[in-house]
Order: C-alpha cells, then sequence, then structure tokens
C-alpha cells in the first residue's frame, strides 16, 4: 500500500487528524518497509511543532510514539487530548503551556484558520464539528 493511502486510512479511523502536506510527512517503517506510524514536524517561526502522530493499531503499545519523540528537533510543542501522548510527552521531558511565544502562535493561528476552510470545502462536516466541538480539550505540551 502506498504512504499516502496508508495514511488516508489512519486519519480516516480519527477525527482529531488532518492530512498534510507531503513534505512534512515522515514514516515509520517495519522491517518489510511498510508504515506503521507516521508524524509531521512542522516549523513554526522557531518552535517545532509535532503534529498528526500516527500509530498503527497492531503497532500500539510497543514505544513507538517514545520513538517519534526522540526524533523531535527542540525547541518542540505538541497539542493532544490523547491521554497515551500525553503520557508519553511528559515522560520525555515536556511540559504543559498555554502560550508557545508570539510568532508561533501567529503562525499557529494562520494554519487553524486554514484547517477549519479546508475542512469546510471539502465537506468534512463530521470533522469539523468533532474539531469545534473538543477544541478546548487540547492540552500544549512544550520541551524547550
Amino acid at each position: 500500500m502506498e504512504d499516502r493511502e496508508w495514511l488516508k486510512s489512519q486519519i480516516a479511523r480519527e477525527l482529531d487528524l488532518i492530512m498534510v502536506a507531503p513534505k512534512h510527512s515522515r514514516f515509520i517503517r517495519d522491517e518489510e518497509g511498510r508504515p506503521i506510524a507516521h508524524y509531521t514536524l512542522m516549523n513554526r517561526w522557531g518552535l517545532y511543532e509535532l503534529t498528526t502522530v500516527v500509530v498503527d493499531p497492531k503497532h500500539q503499545g510497543k514505544g513507538i510514539s517514545h520513538q517519534i519523540i526522540e526524533n523531535c528537533e527542540n525547541p518542540v510543542c505538541s497539542f493532544t487530548k490523547n491521554e497515551r501522548l500525553a503520557k508519553a510527552l511528559t515522560k520525555a521531558g515536556f511540559k504543559e503551556a498555554w502560550w508557545p511565544g508570539f510568532l508561533p502562535f501567529i503562525n499557529m493561528m494562520f494554519e487553524r484558520h486554514f484547517r477549519v476552510l479546508q475542512m469546510i470545502f471539502l465537506l468534512q462536516w463530521k470533522r469539523c464539528f468533532h474539531q469545534c466541538l473538543n477544541l478546548f480539550n487540547y492540552r500544549m505540551y512544550i520541551r524547550k
């Protein structure tokens, strides 16, 4: 299965995730070269943001999220409401925070507005509703 098709199938299961530009996609593969995990690391004007973390359900619980976090440059932040990812972030030295800094904040807000417009344009009403409904459940974690 092609990487993009695998990622689409994983994202289709999870309303919290959104497709990203291929240039930002990073995959972790098994011994046969098949994707088993995906993440993106976006530069937000001096702060990297870890987004779209996906681990194939057959490979969850094997420490792959910890491997992903180890691959992140510092400083890095991540927004999540997933308790397992939040635990992995905390274990890796991330602290819960509410402010990433002015320039990263401006960059993230433009990008978030673009995501909402993308969901509306692609008629992804269920995903858009889910994102809005859970907006205040997300927490930001930063490692400097």
